[in-house]
């Protein structure tokens, strides 16, 4: 069995959170997390000092943390801690990984109004019904 070393695990959690930060627009500096983080903490801030340590591969934050940055970050506290999501989908009676990205187009059809989501599901249908001609 492979396992990762402690090392490893903080540099590809160091990434992620880094790709994620861009991904919804937020500049990777340990004030800027820091401060998006306490706004949605509550009782539980985190110093910039902490936030530094999660951007320069010297820590990685405690599940309750780990949460809320997802949450900041709209991506599952599995991938920004492993860099998977442990969802499975059962096909033909076996278990596969969802990639993140489906994961996360999924989230946002959720998000969709009824009628909207109706559309997409058309759509979807249509694309398919064309690939398999």
């Amino acid at each position: 069995m492979n396992i990762p070393s402690v090392t490893a695990e903080r540099v590809g959690f160091t990434h992620r959170l880094r790709s994620a930060l861009r991904n919804v627009g937020l500049r990777p500096s340990a004030t800027v997390l820091a401060r998006q983080f306490n706004m949605r903490a509550g009782e539980s801030p985190v110093s910039v000092h902490a936030a530094r340590k999660w951007l320069f591969d010297s820590s990685v934050p405690t599940q309750p943390r780990l949460i809320v940055l997802s949450e900041i970050l709209g991506v599952t506290p599995q991938w920004l801690r492993f860099g998977e999501d442990i969802i499975v989908e059962k096909h033909e009676g076996s278990s596969v990984p969802i990639p993140h990205d489906v994961v996360l187009m999924v989230a946002d059809i959720r998000k969709l109004d009824p009628a909207s989501r109706q559309l997409v599901d058309t759509l979807v249908e249509t694309m398919l019904k064309q690939q398999e001609a």
